[in-house]
């Protein structure tokens, strides 16, 4: 289960334990993107947190690129909540609304089914998003266009949500958004057990093997 709810000291004492973890991990030179332990079921036990932005509502991009919609209302809203002009021009990075919704529950049960590394299978990122003890689930699946190094560029491709047996599609058309339904997971660390990446939107995620 995620735990969403944390104090500040907690929050603390985990960021610790990740920039720890992640110097480690810096110290080898294995493309963990290639590693075949990436590959396999993770289970999310932590992600960090981002401010809503009201200028950037569908969440702004650590390389801060914004395709299609993201650019659009970039565009439209300029100015709202404005700061500084360093702020308006480079805006911090920001979850979605999907994503910060989900992971602001404790409710919730997020996995992610890696496939990278099998010449045999479809290289995927899938995830699977678990309320009600798993009788409603959304579940997205994405495919894995590229690993280079730490990375693993995906381009999501297909959602549905399942309610308990009945699947309804996910009113996103992901083959008409282009470059907004394309992402990234950069590992900073990986063991048999425990990974830690963070994505283009600048979340850090620490996921537990199944």
């Amino acid at each position: 289960m995620l735990v969403a709810s944390r104090k500040p000291e907690q929050e603390n004492d985990v960021l610790r334990l990740i920039a720890e973890l992640e110097n480690e991990g810096s110290k080898s030179d294995i493309a963990r993107a290639l590693d075949p332990k990436i590959d396999g079921e993770w289970t999310l036990i932590y992600s960090t947190k981002s401010q809503f932005d009201p200028r950037n509502p569908l969440g702004s991009r650590v390389d801060g690129t914004a395709p299609l919609f993201e650019g659009i209302l970039r565009d439209m809203l300029k100015g709202v909540g404005a700061g500084n002009d360093d702020q308006q021009s480079n805006p911090a990075a920001s979850a979605s609304p999907i994503q910060r919704t989900v992971l602001s529950s404790d409710f919730v049960v997020v996995t992610q089914d890696v496939s990278v590394n099998d010449a045999t299978s479809k290289k995927c990122v899938d995830q699977t998003v678990s309320l009600a003890q798993g009788k409603v689930t959304l579940k997205l699946s994405a495919i894995a266009e590229k690993c280079e190094g730490d990375r693993i560029d995906f381009c999501f491709d297909e959602a549905f949500f399942d309610f308990n047996g009945f699947r309804v599609p996910y009113p996103v058309p992901f083959r008409l958004l282009g470059d907004e339904a394309r992402g990234w997971l950069d590992t900073t660390y990986l063991s048999d057990n425990l990974r830690i990446s963070k994505g283009n939107k600048g979340t850090t995620f620490v996921l537990k093997r199944r």
